[in-house]
């Protein structure tokens, strides 16, 4: 057996399929996709107009669906925020009923309604709270355009998130974008 170069080894992982993260806690930073495990769609977000409401879709395989995920505070309170590489805005969501609590993408607040607090459930899966309130990361299954909300607790697959990292040459190009934004 010859032993691959680390040029080969790359490509070889880069060709492998895209696994969810083996771990119940996230790295300090990340960049990732994040899929409803009850649908296996993909979150990303309008980027213009609609609010830039946060949707599901099928894989588009661009940086609409993907996504940078910061630490804030202490490691182990597993607290994030959360940025749309497309264009670097921060999921956030109403805090009203009268706007059915939609999770929306902002500009930086610096504040609780743009953190989100991960429970590890399950290999590479994740509840998702909204810090100001603690309200589940959710999403409409079958309809309303596949909107994410926040919802109390409902202990089911449609509050729990698969997180899958980025292949290299997405996080390269990711991180691309990040330094000429």
């Amino acid at each position: 057996l010859t032993p691959l170069s680390s040029e080969e080894e790359q490509q070889a992982r880069d060709s492998m399929p895209m696994q969810p993260i083996q771990a119940t806690t996230l790295p300090a930073s990340g960049f990732y996709r994040m899929q409803q495990k009850e649908t296996m769609l993909y979150t990303d977000a309008h980027t213009g107009g609609n609010d830039h409401n946060a949707v599901t879709r099928t894989s588009q395989d661009n940086p609409s669906q993907w996504w940078y995920l910061e630490s804030v505070g202490a490691l182990e309170d597993q607290v994030f925020t959360i940025q749309q590489v497309e264009n670097w805005r921060y999921l956030d969501a109403h805090e009203a009923a009268s706007h059915d609590f939609r999770v929306v993408t902002r500009s930086d607040q610096d504040n609780d309604s743009q953190r989100w607090h991960f429970t590890g459930v399950a290999t590479g899966t994740f509840t998702i709270n909204q810090a100001v309130n603690m309200r589940f990361l959710d999403a409409h299954v079958g309809g309303n355009d596949g909107s994410l909300v926040t919802r109390d607790e409902q202990g089911n697959d449609s509050q729990r998130w698969v997180l899958t990292p980025l292949s290299s040459e997405e996080e390269q190009q990711a991180r691309d974008s990040m330094a000429t934004d």
